[in-house]
């Protein structure tokens, strides 16, 4: 039995980071890559992107 943890994902993975700010452009790179079928891994620093 294989776990689908290891199977290759069919979809393309972006990391972005700095998402915290709605107005900045790495929320709307996320976006645009989220709508182009893209899975999105965001981080951010609460206390700066605030």
């Amino acid at each position: 039995m294989t776990s689908a943890a290891h199977e290759p994902s069919a979809r393309p993975i972006a990391l972005l980071t700095g998402v915290g700010r709605t107005i900045g452009i790495a929320a709307g790179i996320a976006t645009r890559l989220a709508a182009d079928g893209w899975d999105i891994a965001a981080v951010y620093w609460n206390p700066y992107d605030t």
